[in-house]
C-alpha cells in the first residue's frame, strides 16, 4: 500500500506543480570567449574585413537563476486544496473505525460500507464490502447529482504478489476520492474522500 501510496501523492504533487508553476522563461546562452592563436592571428590580420571588431564590454552578461520549488512553497501551495490532506500517504486513513455515514460532507457514502471514520483535515474513509469496479460506478453515477458533473476519474495498479492492488481516483473541483483494493481481496474496497 506504501508504493501506491506514494505514487499518488506524487501524481498529486505534479498536479498542484503544474497547476501554480508559471511559463518557465529561457536563460540566454553565454559563449566563452577564447584568445585566438599566433596562426589565426596573422591570416586575421592578412584578411580584409568589411566591418569593425567588436570590442569587449564591461557590462556582465546576465545570469539565469532558477529556483526549485521548496516544501515550504508546496505546502502552501497546496493548502486548502483537497490534496493537502493526503500529503502525508494514505496509510492514516486505512483502517477507520464506527459506523459508517450515509453522507459526508454532500458525498454520499456507499450501502456496502461496513466501518467509517472522519479524521481531521478535512478526510473521511471507509470500508466497503464492494469491488473497486461497483465502487467506481457508484460514484460515476451519483457525482453529478450532488453538482460534480465535471469530475476526471484516473485508474491506476501496484504492487506484486499479495500486495498487488488496484485504484481509482475521481479528482473533483475540490475534492480528491480515492478508491483501492488488494487484488487478492476483490470485495473489500477502501475508499478516502479528501474535501476541506
Amino acid at each position: 500500500m506504501k508504493k501506491i501510496s506514494w505514487f499518488v501523492l506524487c501524481f498529486f504533487a505534479l498536479v498542484a506543480c503544474n497547476l501554480t508553476q508559471a511559463a518557465p522563461t529561457t536563460a540566454p546562452q553565454l559563449m566563452a570567449t577564447v584568445a585566438p592563436s599566433a596562426t589565426e592571428t596573422e591570416m586575421a590580420t592578412a584578411l580584409p574585413t568589411d566591418s569593425p571588431t567588436p570590442l569587449p564590454s564591461d557590462t556582465p552578461a546576465p545570469t539565469a537563476t532558477a529556483s526549485a520549488p521548496t516544501a515550504t512553497s508546496l505546502e502552501e501551495s497546496l493548502r486548502g486544496s483537497p490534496y493537502f490532506a493526503l500529503l502525508g500517504g494514505m496509510d492514516p486513513y486505512s483502517n477507520p473505525v464506527g459506523t459508517p455515514l450515509k453522507i459526508w460532507k454532500k458525498f454520499p457514502i456507499m450501502s456496502q460500507a461496513t466501518a467509517g471514520q472522519e479524521y481531521t483535515g478535512g478526510v473521511y474513509s471507509y470500508w466497503a464490502a464492494a469491488s473497486l469496479n461497483q465502487a467506481v460506478s457508484f460514484y460515476s453515477s451519483k457525482l453529478p447529482g450532488v453538482g460534480f458533473s465535471n469530475s476526471t476519474l484516473a485508474k491506476g495498479y501496484g504492487g506484486t504478489g499479495d500486495k498487488a492492488n488496484h485504484n481509482a481516483s475521481f479528482l473533483l473541483s475540490g475534492a480528491v476520492i480515492y478508491i483501492f483494493t488488494y487484488d487478492n481481496q476483490p470485495n473489500h474496497t477502501l475508499v478516502i474522500i479528501s474535501a476541506p
